[in-house]
């Protein structure tokens, strides 16, 4: 298409996240141009991409071409649309129609909302700059603001209430929850959270993510980037002072602590403070100083530790989730995971571990 790309997502293969991915990859399309060197020996112009995204039923026609021009006949609004977005959009910038932004919900920082006549539309569109990921606990608290009332699930709340009792008196519980995308997993465990509000403990907060299967302790980082309170403008020596505070809170030894989680978090920590070791001793201590989390996490309050939608695990954190399944049972903790029926949990028959698979709702209840 010229000097353009055009990309479909939702077509041939459909996921439930597809605006998401759409925005991210612009995203990822933005940040690659941005290192590119511009031509002439690095001498002309920066580089830069326009990028719009819009969403809507399309209707997929006959195949154009041949070999790798081969390209599918979509006809519809939003092919049409994303290329009046992408006009709109100022250099390096990725902008989103108004059904995209509903859809992908707070997954993303947005600018405030523009209004713009585009040719071929009645009416003026709304669209945003979709600008970063921001700072959330979990992608269910990412897509939802307004939550619907908890309804029809009595009998798995009661479960949950009865190992957390037992978690509370010292006896460690560990809650596998299964069902297919939708049921209401996350919605179960807000519940859960809301029935607790009152009551003195602590939580720990861990999502699995499908974009980051292949990256090593994904879910882990995150957390204590957030624990840390990092921030996007924070630079190495900030970070490494905001990392060095929590330490100090949630270890036993925060000097051996902090430059394993450091270059975890790939914080610049003084030569001084580093032992070389090989990559596998660096890997067995750091994930003996994250698994000693749940011990520390139940010292003065009984604690929950949520691990959401493992089935996108990467084989690093389920190293970790063995560790903490086997110590959770000698402290003051519930742990719930969360995954889809095509995750095969290792843990099932442990005597602290139970494993519920939610069934869909009656009609009457949905």
């Amino acid at each position: 298409m010229g000097d353009g790309v055009l990309a479909y997502f939702g077509y041939p293969i459909a996921h439930e996240d597809e605006a998401e991915r759409a925005i991210r990859a612009g995203l990822e399309v933005v940040s690659a141009i941005t290192h590119l060197e511009p031509h002439n020996g690095g001498e002309g112009p920066p580089l830069s991409v326009c990028v719009g995204i819009a969403t809507g039923p399309v209707v997929v026609g006959d195949l154009i071409g041949e070999g790798a021009s081969q390209e599918s006949a979509v006809v519809g609004e939003p092919p049409n649309l994303a290329a009046r977005l992408q006009t709109l959009a100022a250099g390096n910038q990725v902008a989103i129609g108004a059904t995209t932004k509903n859809l992908a919900g707070r997954a993303f920082v947005l600018s405030e909302q523009r209004e713009s006549a585009v040719k071929g539309f009645a009416e003026p569109v709304y669209n945003w700059a979709a600008l970063h990921e921001p700072t959330v606990d979990r992608r269910f608290d990412a897509g939802r603001e307004d939550l619907s009332p908890l309804v029809g699930r009595d009998e798995e709340l009661k479960l949950r209430l009865r190992r957390w009792d037992k978690a509370s008196r010292g006896e460690g519980q560990v809650v596998l929850l299964s069902d297919e995308a939708g049921i209401g997993k996350s919605r179960l465990i807000q519940g859960l959270r809301e029935r607790l509000h009152g009551h003195d403990y602590t939580s720990l907060r861990y999502q699995c993510s499908p974009y980051h299967i292949n990256s090593a302790l994904f879910p882990i980082i995150t957390q204590l980037e957030r624990a840390a309170q990092f921030d996007r403008a924070d630079g190495g020596a900030t970070r490494l002072d905001k990392l060095r505070a929590l330490l100090h809170r949630s270890s036993d030894d925060p000097r051996s602590a902090v430059p394993l989680i450091a270059n975890l978090l790939s914080v610049p920590v003084e030569e001084e403070s580093q032992t070389i070791v090989s990559a596998q001793e660096q890997k067995d201590r750091t994930l003996t100083e994250l698994s000693r989390q749940p011990e520390r996490l139940s010292v003065d309050n009984p604690g929950l530790l949520l691990f959401e939608d493992v089935h996108w695990v990467d084989p690093t954190t389920l190293e970790l989730q063995d560790l903490f399944v086997n110590l959770v049972r000698e402290q003051r903790v519930l742990a719930i995971l969360t995954h889809r029926p095509e995750f095969q949990a290792a843990w099932v028959g442990e005597a602290h571990v139970a494993s519920l698979t939610m069934k869909k709702l009656p009609a009457h209840n949905a």
